[in-house]
């Protein structure tokens, strides 16, 4: 028995079809993902929805498609001078494209590029306007 013969014999039996069926599936999801990706790189979300700006926040807390401006940076003198190297400074604003599964890194666009930040990192950078408003850490 060749292989195009069991190949022939496959595609009648069940197996195929619930095979058939997963690979269908699993490009009609790997499409829905790409084109929600990408819609997101392209900034096609609305900057006049309720929401998108945020302040009185840190940068852990925005959700994708949100922006805010980088009042002040917390934690330790090296872990704010790397920050600041990276082109978060006071004044600076940003948006969140992505944000990975499970706690993983965002993915920010900052001064013309994009920036991964562990969530650890992100929850060190406080956004907003009012200066009065910034917790004591």
């Amino acid at each position: 028995m060749g292989i195009d013969t069991q190949n022939e014999k496959l595609e009648t039996g069940f197996g195929c079809t619930t095979a058939r069926l997963l690979r269908s599936l699993k490009r009609r999801i790997k499409g829905d993902f790409a084109t929600s990706a990408q819609s997101a790189l392209d900034g096609d979300v609305d900057a006049e929805a309720p929401g998108s700006y945020c302040c009185d926040c840190t940068l852990a807390q925005l959700d994708p498609g949100q922006c805010g401006t980088i009042l002040r940076l917390f934690g330790n003198s090296q872990g704010r001078l790397r920050l600041l190297e990276m082109g978060m400074t006071p004044g600076t604003h940003l948006k969140v494209l992505r944000r990975a599964a499970f706690g993983g890194p965002l993915d920010v666009y900052v001064r013309g590029y994009h920036l991964s930040l562990r969530s650890e990192e992100a929850a060190l950078i406080w956004l907003g306007e009012d200066e009065a408003k910034i917790p004591l850490r």
